[in-house]
């Protein structure tokens, strides 16, 4: 074919006298001009010639594709994972799927050709061969998933997708959201029967394992400008590749489409790169409720490597961070109690000193943890299982007293104990006497008998840095004088949940209790050789001629109170 194309313009030009040359391409597409009398002497290369319309001369090819080769961080796994041994379940590795389809760009030939290569066989292995053809030249740039409409610009493959909207695959991943790139070889006929690629991971992930079933997870960049998802131009250099955002065509959120089931472990795809002002993980239930975590502080997404994201697993869901501006305690509180779908449901009811729950709502209320029947003495985790009707005479084993009898000096929660950390993990705690103190000095507050349409009572904590705030037509104004300026600003809501006690919720609407992790540093006793530490310090909030009470006082240990954690 080629010596066709050479002897036709051999005679194509012989028959212009004038003529004295013929214009021949290479396979790159670049031209070469002949003298005619050089013909002859070229006629025996003409395989290593394109035909005049510049095309390329194309080889079928086998492409032999190996999933996280040189890239060990791989191993955390893509759109299937294959576990592990019990001993190394932690590794995980993606398995290539029948008809998976690879897209080959070589920019080194005219042919910028996305070129589709379809998987021929491999299928749930690491290692597929992939059939398709390509032209003979130099490496090619390979990308995962095959997508028609990208394109090759200089060394760049641009129009690559993270698709903004990812469905949820139990174990893995979306496919169309699981980027590799990889770079072959020189491509000519020696090696066209075993081309070699080895793909790295584009993105990095995200896992959740949800306690509950939920309808989808949203992961949203606290700063609009920062890329979690969308149309990209990706490069593969120095064996690694990165990526660059598409002006106007990536977005600072990206969703994990359900439903995902309880127990299920699920992974979602986010460009890697840095997130100077953190994220925020919004969870919804088949019902519409969100729970919702923001992260406040910087987060790194790194390249290959996942994050998991499974305190929602919990069953306890945590709320929005929000920054009280106080100057002498905790700045950073959360919008709901431990166990609570909304900042106005109370949720669940713990005494102090212990991460059960309370079964206040039915047997299911709290999924992470094993409930407990009732708030008393007699089941009391560090009392001596003995009801003492007089609080004064009951022994305590931990903090403050002993099993033999002493003091042991704790005057502060553990993180064994502590019931934030415990459930919603480090980083979280209860509140401190000092914390709750500096909300009741610093903050304006207000009692609110229907926040946000929810018919809850409780007491709204504006923050510091707010004045003259007042709660209006469901809105909260910073010129109670005016409509004409409404804004919601920055605030917590305790709803009055009352206190749990031998079986039975009370003071519902009326009064709210918040544990804070400290004791009462003083002892009550029934001699000076015998103390007995059974109080620990509370939020106690209320109502009185329509004015919010709102004080730090101490109570019984063993009775059942709402919990508000802090991030320190």
């Amino acid at each position: 074919m080629r010596k066709l194309y050479i002897l036709l313009l051999l005679a194509m030009t012989a028959m212009q006298a004038t003529a004295q040359q013929v214009l021949l391409y290479r396979n790159d597409g670049t031209r070469v001009k002949l003298h005619i009398s050089e013909l002859d002497s070229i006629i025996w290369k003409a395989d290593t010639w394109a035909d005049p319309t510049g095309e390329p001369n194309r080889l079928p090819l086998k492409v032999l594709a190996t999933i996280g080769e040189g890239d060990k961080a791989q191993r955390n796994g893509m759109h299937k994972l294959h576990m592990g041994s019990e001993a190394d379940s932690e590794e995980k590795t993606m398995l290539w799927q029948t008809d998976d389809k690879i897209s080959l760009f070589q920019s080194s030939v005219s042919d910028k050709t996305n070129n589709l290569f379809t998987l021929s066989t491999g299928a749930e292995t690491r290692q597929g061969s992939f059939s398709g053809t390509a032209a003979v030249g130099t490496s090619a740039i390979a990308l995962y998933p095959y997508r028609q409409a990208m394109s090759l610009k200089g060394s760049s493959i641009n129009d690559v997708i993270l698709p903004t909207v990812q469905h949820a695959t139990a174990g893995g991943y979306d496919p169309k959201a699981a980027l590799m790139m990889g770079q072959t070889g020189d491509i000519n006929e020696q090696n066209a029967s075993e081309l070699q690629i080895g793909f790295k991971n584009v993105c990095s992930y995200l896992v959740f394992t949800p306690s509950s079933e939920l309808s989808h997870i949203v992961v949203t960049s606290l700063d609009l400008s920062e890329a979690l998802s969308g149309n990209v131009t990706m490069t593969f250099a120095d064996g690694l590749p990165t990526w660059t955002a598409k002006a106007s065509h990536t977005a600072n959120k990206v969703t994990l489409q359900g439903p995902l089931l309880a127990g299920q472990t699920y992974y979602l795809a986010v460009l890697p790169g840095t997130l100077q002002k953190g994220f925020s993980v919004a969870c919804y239930d088949m019902n519409g409720k969100v729970l919702t975590q923001q992260y406040n502080s910087e987060a790194s997404f790194v390249r290959s490597k996942y994050h998991d994201c499974t305190p929602f697993t919990q069953g306890t869901g945590q709320g929005l961070v929000v920054d009280m501006g106080l100057n002498s305690g905790a700045r950073y509180w959360s919008t709901h109690n431990i166990g609570a779908s909304s900042p106005s449901d109370p949720g669940d009811y713990f005494a102090w000193g212990e991460t059960t729950a309370v079964n206040s709502y039915g047997t299911n209320r709290t999924s992470a943890v094993e409930l407990k029947d009732q708030c008393s003495w007699t089941n009391y985790k560090h009392g001596d299982g003995q009801e003492h009707p007089t609080y004064t005479s009951t022994f305590v084993q931990k903090y403050g007293g002993t099993l033999e009898g002493g003091d042991d000096g704790k005057r502060e929660l553990e993180g064994i104990d502590d019931a934030a950390t415990a459930l919603w993990g480090s980083g979280w705690s209860m509140p401190t006497y000092a914390d709750f103190n500096a909300l009741i000095t610093e903050c304006q507050h207000e009692y609110i008998t229907d926040y946000h349409g929810s018919g809850v009572k409780g007491i709204v904590f504006y923050q510091a840095s707010h004045q003259d705030c007042r709660f209006n037509d469901d809105k909260i104004d910073t010129k109670p004088d005016s409509h004409d300026n409404e804004k919601e600003v920055t605030h917590i809501f305790f709803p009055l949940g009352g206190h749990y006690e031998n079986g039975t919720v009370n003071a519902n609407s009326t009064i709210g209790y918040y544990w804070s992790k400290d004791l009462v540093k003083t002892a009550l006793s029934d001699n000076e050789n015998n103390p007995h530490f059974v109080n620990a310090v509370a939020l106690h909030l209320g109502i009185s001629e329509g004015n919010a009470i709102t004080e730090a006082n101490y109570y019984p240990r063993f009775r059942g109170f709402n919990i508000r954690p802090v991030k320190k």
